[in-house]
């Protein structure tokens, strides 16, 4: 018999087969990286804004003669603390958002409480941000 050379038509359909496959095991990795990416993408803003707000909280109770004014807590269209320094921070459980003032500083909040505490003669408040602990705060006078 004579040598035959070239490609034959079997080896073809093998060489594409086994292209299908790795391209295929190639998109499905792709495909749970970036997944994974966009999730953590999400977490990563959810921890800033958890951050920011506990940064806004921390100057409030540390404000030189700052008290809670009023805090509306009622399971209703929004929910709000004043302060004597003359911030009011207001969750709006429609378009689940955080604002000091008139100034939104956090969104995407699924669940925010807020209630005044005390502990040890100190006068405080406590906030529960839904996925995070709750976090207490209290005024140094």
């Amino acid at each position: 018999m004579k040598s035959e050379k070239g490609i034959t038509l079997i080896s073809i359909i093998i060489y594409v087969i086994a292209m299908v496959i790795v391209v295929s095991i190639v998109a499905v990795l792709s495909r749970y990286f970036y997944r994974n990416i966009n999730n953590s993408r999400n977490y990563v803003e959810l921890d800033k804004q958890y951050t920011d707000i506990n940064v806004f909280f921390t100057e409030e109770a540390n404000l030189q003669d700052n008290k809670i004014i009023e805090i509306n807590d009622n399971d209703g269209y929004q929910k709000w603390v004043a302060f004597s320094s003359g911030n009011q921070y207001t969750y709006i459980e429609e378009n689940k958002s955080l604002y000091k003032n008139n100034v939104k500083i956090a969104k995407k909040i699924e669940k925010f409480n807020i209630e005044t505490t005390s502990k040890n003669g100190k006068q405080g408040f406590t906030v529960q941000i839904s996925g995070y602990p709750e976090h207490s705060y209290y005024f140094n006078n």
